[in-house]
């Protein structure tokens, strides 16, 4: 089986710089289960920019999502 390399994220530097809904924050990181410590980092950075700033019920689920797998 061929795993695809995760894609590239961007931490989030500011509050105002999170999408606030779902579907966006999906956009820019879609949550799958991982296959390899590389998509792992991707997913570890996106919820690590995630934490610290006061989330809405959307952001909140989002990054419920992302720690999960």
């Amino acid at each position: 089986m061929k795993t695809l390399a995760a894609p590239k994220t961007s931490r989030f530097a500011r509050y105002d710089d999170v999408p606030d809904t779902y579907a966006a924050l999906c956009g820019h990181y879609l949550p799958r289960p991982l296959h390899s410590a590389t998509e792992a980092r991707a997913a570890a950075a996106v919820t690590e920019s995630l934490a610290g700033f006061p989330l809405n019920r959307d952001q909140e689920d989002y990054l419920e999502i992302v720690a999960h797998f």
